[in-house]
């Protein structure tokens, strides 16, 4: 097989994979999980409640979910759309990726206060 094909698969493997566990065991999926920034910091990370978020979604909760965290939607979007052999471009990346972070500063901040 190719590696291209391997490649492929595996993109499109991982998230349906994903999506399917959050699916069958829900908010649980990570109950045992426990985040090292968290534990350490006692702080949410920028990434806290996503998982929880993406089992809402799933389920079709959407309040839930963005309660739980307002970029779950993008989150759920990434993954349908990476499983469906598509990517977002970099300019797209860098502001999900800077809105991210100053939605986990933001949080961080509020928590510590």
């Amino acid at each position: 097989m190719p590696a291209y094909s391997s490649n492929r698969l595996l993109q499109t493997a991982i998230p349906v994979a994903a999506l399917g566990w959050l699916y069958v065991f829900g908010a649980n999926a990570t109950a045992s999980l426990v985040c090292p920034f968290r534990w350490a910091t006692n702080l949410p990370c920028p990434l806290c409640g996503l998982t929880h978020a993406l089992a809402a979604l799933v389920h079709g909760d959407v309040v839930a979910a963005v309660l739980w965290h307002p970029f779950s939607p993008l989150a759920l979007a990434g993954l349908v759309a990476t499983a469906a052999g598509r990517t977002l471009p970099p300019p797209l990346w860098t502001r999900l990726a800077l809105g991210l972070a100053v939605f986990g500063g933001l949080r961080m901040l509020v928590t510590a206060l």
